[in-house]
């Protein structure tokens, strides 16, 4: 893989571990206390990052989600201040939060997966993949 490609990976890592840092250490907003980083991309020129989130702790979190969103945006220059003290880049990127619904899809298919009765058992059959 070039060096190309490479750097806007290592600067979302950079990223990642910077926000939950600070949402860790720094922040007080309390809207923003059971917010996690859950991933970051960043654009090949370095100027805009997409940061993934989620909220722990909530089983639907569809409530707290308008709050999340517009604490995370308020944030927003705190963390890109930050970002750029911590990571010596000519241009600060640009962050835009997106809501990470891996975990609630995840959630889904489980419970999915759950109702789905599995077939009766035939005590006359073998096992598949038994002794040749």
């Amino acid at each position: 893989m070039p060096v190309t490609q490479r750097r806007p990976d290592r600067v979302a890592h950079l990223i990642q571990q910077i926000l939950g840092e600070l949402l860790l250490h720094e922040i007080r907003d309390l809207r923003l206390s059971r917010v996690v980083i859950t991933g970051s991309k960043v654009t090949p020129d370095l100027r805009l990052a997409h940061v993934y989130y989620t909220v722990m702790g909530e089983e639907d979190p569809s409530p707290a989600r308008q709050e999340t969103e517009r604490a995370l945006l308020s944030a927003t220059p705190f963390f890109r201040r930050e970002i750029g003290r911590a990571i010596r880049l000519r241009y600060t990127p640009e962050l835009s939060f997106h809501f990470d619904e891996t975990l609630q899809v995840a959630r889904r298919m489980e419970s999915l997966l759950a109702t789905i009765q599995p077939p009766p058992s035939d005590p006359d059959r073998e096992p598949e993949g038994g002794d040749p």
